[in-house]
């Protein structure tokens, strides 16, 4: 089994993404918040990557540290203990 490439990426604007990991030929983003109540604004950086990559369904992941898993604008948001 191949273990997945695991990138950080950050442009000349200071947008980022905390994980970018490559599952054979795609680039799933992952953002990684510390807080335990979920908001859209955690998304941004999802957001900013699918804008850049003008995929408006790209997938990405969300992992924070609520206690519920949930789906919002087609992005997986993940509690900490699920990943």
């Amino acid at each position: 089994r191949l273990e997945p490439d695991i990138y950080y990426w950050r442009d000349s604007n200071a947008n980022e993404v905390d994980l970018i990991v490559s599952l054979g030929n795609k680039l799933v983003p992952v953002a990684i918040k510390c807080g335990q109540t979920f908001n859209s604004d955690m998304l941004k950086e999802l957001v900013f990557w699918r804008n850049l990559t003008n995929c408006p369904d790209h997938p990405g992941v969300l992992i924070y540290g609520g206690a519920k898993p949930l789906r919002f604008k087609g992005l997986e948001i993940l509690p900490w203990y699920m990943c």
